[in-house]
Parts: C-alpha cells; sequence; structure tokens
C-alpha cells in the first residue's frame, strides 16, 4: 500500500501516525500532524480507510471505558480533524475485554467493533451526518474479533476459537 499507520507510545501518552509514500522524492512523508490519545490511556487497536484519509483510533484504560474516535485527513490544511463524536464502547465493566478489536469501512461510513469477552458481540456503527454521531446499526451476536471488510462493506469476516467465520451483511 501507499499509506500506513502506526502507533505507540510517545511521553506518556498514545499516538497515532499516518503516512504515504511520495513516489517523486521515494520517501515516506507524514500525513498531518500525530494524533494523541488522553495520557494513561494505551492504544489498544486502529484501522485505515482504503485510501488512507479516515482513520479509526481505540484508546482505553486498564478497566472500561474504551473509546472510539474516527478521524478525517483534511489534505489543504494538512490536519487530522475529528469525524464525528467520540464512541464510548466498554461503558458496562462486564465487557471488558482484552481481545478489542476495530475495522473501519473501506470508505469510512461504518465501523465494526467487538464488544467484549462476556459477550462476543460485534456491533457495527454507522455515521449519521444529521447530528454527527455514530450510531449503532447492527450487532452480530457471538462473532468473534479480528474483524475485517470486504471493499463493498457486504461481508464481514471474524475469527473465533480457531475458525474464520463469514457474515453477508444487509443493513
Amino acid at each position: 500500500g501507499k499509506v500506513y499507520a502506526v502507533g505507540g507510545m510517545s511521553s506518556g501518552y498514545p499516538v497515532v501516525e499516518v503516512r504515504r509514500y511520495n513516489s517523486v522524492d521515494q520517501v515516506w512523508e507524514s500525513l498531518g500532524q500525530p494524533i494523541y490519545g488522553s495520557e494513561s490511556t494505551s492504544l489498544m487497536a486502529m484501522s485505515l480507510s482504503w485510501d488512507g484519509t479516515m482513520v479509526l483510533t481505540m484508546y482505553g484504560f486498564d478497566d472500561p471505558p474504551v473509546i472510539v474516535q474516527v478521524w478525517t485527513y483534511q489534505s489543504h490544511k494538512n490536519v487530522w480533524v475529528k469525524y464525528g463524536k467520540a464512541v464510548n464502547l466498554f461503558a458496562n465493566p462486564t465487557y471488558y475485554s482484552n481481545k478489542r478489536h476495530v475495522a473501519l469501512l473501506a470508505n469510512g461510513t461504518i465501523f465494526a467493533a467487538k464488544t467484549g469477552k462476556e459477550l462476543d458481540d460485534v456491533v457495527l456503527y454507522g455515521y449519521n451526518d444529521t447530528n454527527n454521531e455514530w450510531t449503532q446499526v447492527k450487532i452480530i451476536g457471538d462473532a468473534g474479533y479480528l474483524l475485517s471488510w470486504s471493499d463493498d462493506g457486504s461481508i464481514l469476516a471474524s475469527r473465533q476459537d480457531g475458525s474464520v467465520n463469514v457474515y453477508h451483511l444487509d443493513y
């Protein structure tokens, strides 16, 4: 690919950087500024849109809550800005899990999130531009984790107990 995202820690804060390959100069260049999470949280997962202009970050603490935020790249300003309001995925400690995973649909309009160990549901959220929020659009029960979308969003695959589950979706 020509765009990638990498995450880690910097001065006690989780950080995500997105880079794009410049084929003219043959170097990887940063897209916008690094995206920082809150102090004392950790980066749990991230997912990139197909063209690299949207990135989803999942930050959390050792205990819930876990916060998902989608960001969009504004090339004319060379900055990342929040796309919709943040989603609190694990407000209920019952759903805490070390098997957290998220997947952003290629075009950035839907994301899938693993909700927790006790409840192996994957929840799909769609962007509602009327109120600038991500709203729950579907729950896939007992779905596992390690999520991956087809390009058009009609199929979601997940791993569970050594097998792969494939879901054909209609919204």
